[in-house]
């Protein structure tokens, strides 16, 4: 590529200077046109310099002004969705508005603002020693929603040893903790219905271990303790010490004549603090649980999460909820979901499942969201290797303590072009 750009401007440069000359004989201007020639020979020189000068590609791959190898992609999306009932937040699911005073508030959303861009970058490395990185933006970043921001989902850089099977992880990435995500069309995958875990800056260890054919995977990280309203608007405060998170995780093939994907049966959990300035308490956040995926066939596969903690509203359970400050303490919710995935059949997918976020009554004031529940189906079709169209109906019961409860069906579509 660079040489082209380099070749294109030389020709367009040679090309009018021989115009310019072939007019500036025809006038007599014999001074001019070597001029004008001496200054073509020259421009053309320093542009050969700065070909030479620029960084070659790693390994014969092609480049774009850089010397490492880049990798770019993402998608243009659309979501559009009909709800029976006023929905929290709307563009997703996160729960269901009280119906007290707004029965039958029916609400139509539409956003793109789910369209992603990554770039992974393949690093330089030695015999034992690889590094990577990888950046992934969506725009769910604010502002009008047809004119929506940015925001960083991912930024981070890894350092793998392949001989040991050891790897180290700086940046920006998922929490640790219960790994898998629903296959469901809703943007927010579950959260805030039964699934828990999201991202946020922190530095991770990875060691794998092989037994056979069983492969353990050890995983642990020091996490960045985030106070965020995004999350629940009575968050605590920062924390003095990072949140610690752990995972350990094993895969096998128990029929690999039969199904040749693995299962995975894994346990995980999460101990951090937040500082609650506001009545000079420090409150424990935590949460322990499993989580499986077992392919049946190579075309079903059963998967889910379980868990129960304390201030799990950073982690996006408790429905949003994680301190009490009438009463000064930490709510303790628990949780999970299981769903099926079907397919490929041709060009169509098939997933159902359902969720369920259940804080504890005893820790929620008179109107807090006490129980949140959700179930749905969905079909994507691939209409060629780019494009993709979803269709999901969403059902979601949201109970509240000592008031009126709410739910509602959701009608949503997807359009999806992956390059």
């Amino acid at each position: 590529m660079r040489h082209s750009c380099v070749l294109i401007l030389a020709v367009l440069l040679f090309t009018a200077s021989g115009r310019s000359a072939a007019r500036a004989q025809a006038g007599g201007d014999e001074e001019a046109s070597g001029d004008l020639a001496r200054q073509v020979q020259d421009v053309v020189e320093k542009l050969g310099a700065l070909e030479k000068s620029l960084p070659a590609p790693a390994d014969g791959k092609s480049s774009v002004w850089s010397k490492l190898s880049m990798n770019l992609g993402g998608y243009i999306n659309l979501d559009a969705s009909y709800d029976l009932a006023a929905t929290s937040t709307g563009n997703y699911i996160r729960w269901i508005e009280s119906e007290a005073g707004e029965e039958d508030d029916d609400e139509f959303n539409a956003t793109v603002n789910a369209t992603r861009l990554w770039l992974a970058i393949d690093g330089p490395g030695t015999e034992s020693l690889a590094t990577d990185a990888y950046f992934e933006i969506d725009f769910y970043g604010g502002g009008g929603e047809n004119s929506p921001n940015p925001r960083i989902r991912h930024a981070y850089l890894e350092m793998k040893w392949p001989d040991l099977d050891f790897e180290l992880l700086f940046g920006q990435t998922w929490d640790v903790i219960q790994p898998l995500h629903t296959p469901t069309v809703n943007y927010s995958v579950g959260w805030w219905m039964g699934n828990i875990g999201f991202r946020r800056p922190q530095g991770r260890a990875t060691q794998k271990l092989h037994i056979g054919d069983v492969t353990l995977e050890l995983v642990a990280a020091a996490a960045r303790t985030i106070s965020d309203p995004l999350f629940d608007e009575d968050v605590g405060g920062d924390s003095g010490f990072p949140t610690g998170q752990a995972r350990a995780e094993i895969q096998f093939r128990p029929f690999p004549d039969y199904v040749d994907k693995p299962v995975v049966l894994g346990i995980s959990g999460h101990y951090g603090e937040q500082e609650c300035d506001e009545f000079s308490k420090d409150i424990e956040s935590f949460s322990y649980g499993i989580h499986a995926r077992v392919p049946v066939h190579e075309k079903v596969v059963i998967l889910g999460e379980a868990w129960t903690g304390k201030a799990v509203c950073v982690y996006l359970g408790g429905i949003g909820q994680g301190i009490n400050r009438t009463l000064e303490r930490a709510i303790e919710a628990a949780g999970g979901w299981a769903a099926v995935s079907l397919g490929p059949f041709g060009k169509w997918r098939f997933n159902a499942g359902g969720l369920v976020d259940n804080p504890q009554n005893s820790d929620l004031n008179d109107r807090d969201r006490s129980k949140n529940s959700s179930y749905f189906g969905n079909v994507i079709y691939a209409v060629n290797s780019a494009v993709t169209v979803g269709f999901e109906v969403v059902y979601t019961e949201t109970d509240y303590k000592n008031w009126e409860d709410g739910d509602s069906i959701r009608f949503q579509t997807q359009f999806r072009f992956s390059f």
